[in-house]
């Protein structure tokens, strides 16, 4: 069956290659200044390691679900176990990020719960399977604020600022994807590579304090 797509192969391939992007850009950005860890212990002992981990895993699921949606290999583009995965990947960067700025076991257990139901949501564990449109913009959407709160509670204001204004400017454009002919999703993309680097920039601050 051909897949329900709004956008075009192109469109899909853009929305593929510049989710590799931030990803690319945080671990450029920190091995400038900063030794790469050589074991694994290395990278958890490291918030800002940990955090640009969690974006890497996220950009291959994101990669591969636009990449079949580019081929037209899954029956819905919204209804398919790769959007799900994409979604649900998200979450997890949330409770990640959310340790990475508190560096706090009890905080992270609280976001851990909500974001553990927005996940059971979008796999239909209540009956319904939703990786699409508003309500997953409503659940993620204030438990991104969670993740980022800790921030301006360790009074890097600066980052805060920079990390909500880009943070705002791209959801914001992936929004209104529709008005710009289908390509608000690539620029949503890129827009999250300056946003990215705030959250590293505020993750080596924490792990210097």
């Amino acid at each position: 069956m051909a897949i329900s797509n709004s956008m075009t192969p192109i469109q899909e391939y853009a929305n593929a290659f510049t989710m590799l992007l931030p990803a690319l850009f945080l671990i450029h950005s920190y091995s400038r200044t900063h030794p790469l860890p050589s074991s694994i212990s290395q990278v958890v002992s490291n918030g800002p390691m940990l955090g640009i981990l969690a974006t890497c895993c996220h950009a291959p699921v994101s990669f591969i679900y636009h990449i079949r949606c580019a081929h037209s290999m899954d029956s819905s583009r919204l209804h398919n176990i790769w959007r799900r995965l994409d979604q649900s990947v998200m979450h997890c960067v949330i409770i990640v990020f959310s340790f990475v700025f508190s560096n706090s076991l009890l905080y992270t257990f609280l976001v851990f719960f909500p974001n553990a139901w927005a996940i059971s949501c979008i796999f239909g564990i209540h009956g319904l399977q939703l990786s699409h449109g508003f309500p997953v913009q409503a659940k993620i959407l204030p438990l991104v604020v969670l993740y980022l709160l800790p921030i301006v509670y360790n009074g890097d204001t600066r980052n805060f600022l920079s990390a909500c204004f880009w943070g705002f400017l791209s959801f914001l454009l992936f929004l209104t994807s529709k008005h710009i002919e289908g390509w608000g999703h690539a620029v949503f993309h890129i827009l999250t590579v300056p946003y990215s680097l705030a959250l590293l920039r505020a993750a080596i601050i924490r792990a210097e304090e």
